[in-house]
């Protein structure tokens, strides 16, 4: 009998495919996929070879979501409550459990630098072994296109950084060696970041020029990672095609 393989019995499974819901049902998991899910007794004689069993039959088992992007730690925690310095990363754990209560197993959080925190990247990652979710983490620069276009990466906290910072060589080089997945790493555009329009009337600009943009994602396939873009229009577009 492989140890790899066991079964879960729930009193419902919720499939949300063709089999619709299932009462009394069963789910065969072998090496981490599942291999048959029906009722009991269309499954049970299948049960005879497998050592490992779950009984969960007064539960309801349903598939876990996963949110591919996210801002719970870094931005989140100071728009919905009185946080501190102290307090911040306490009050984006709270969000990652209503996560977690919401069905959210797995999350991918975006960092990209705030001006509202002064938070390290290594103080957000180690809450990964905190919490009972899966968290990937994508490292990001962002520009906000206020009237003074701001800057900011996810290596410099709450500090604005001058324009140039976004393609210098060495920090891509660092973002994308800590980078866990290819999210919003680099903004084409100035974004509006959900502010009024009064207050970010250069959103939309374009940041990079078309070598700026091979440099940084030269750096990013070197460290044999991925990159993803956070873009908007055809002007943004077209250079990253």
């Amino acid at each position: 009998m492989s140890d790899n393989k066991f079964a879960c019995l729930a009193k419902k499974i919720v499939t949300v495919s063709e089999k619709g819901t299932i009462e009394d049902g069963v789910i065969i998991i072998d090496n981490g996929k599942i291999e048959n899910i029906g009722t009991y007794d269309q499954l049970k004689n299948k049960l005879n070879d497998i050592s490992i069993i779950y009984d969960y039959k007064d539960k309801v088992i349903t598939p876990s979501l996963i949110d591919c992007h996210c801002h719970l730690l870094e931005y989140a925690p100071g728009s919905l409550y009185p946080v501190t310095k102290q307090t911040y990363l306490e009050a984006g754990k709270v969000l990652l459990f209503n996560a977690l209560l919401s069905g959210i197993t797995a999350l991918g959080e975006q960092i990209c630098g705030s001006p509202i925190c002064n938070i390290s990247i290594e103080e957000y990652m180690k809450i990964k072994d905190e919490v009972p979710l899966k968290i990937k983490f994508s490292l990001n620069s962002i520009t906000i296109g206020t009237s003074d276009l701001s800057s900011y990466t996810c290596l410099n906290g709450n500090e604005q950084v001058n324009q140039d910072m976004l393609s210098n060589i060495d920090m891509v080089s660092e973002m994308a060696m800590k980078n866990e997945y290819p999210g919003e790493n680099i903004f084409i555009n100035a974004t509006p970041a959900n502010l009024p329009i009064s207050e970010v009337p250069r959103a939309g600009e374009i940041m990079f020029t078309q070598d700026e943009l091979k440099s940084i994602v030269d750096v990013f396939h070197k460290n044999y990672k991925k990159i993803g873009a956070h873009v908007a229009g055809k002007e943004g577009i077209d250079p990253c095609s």
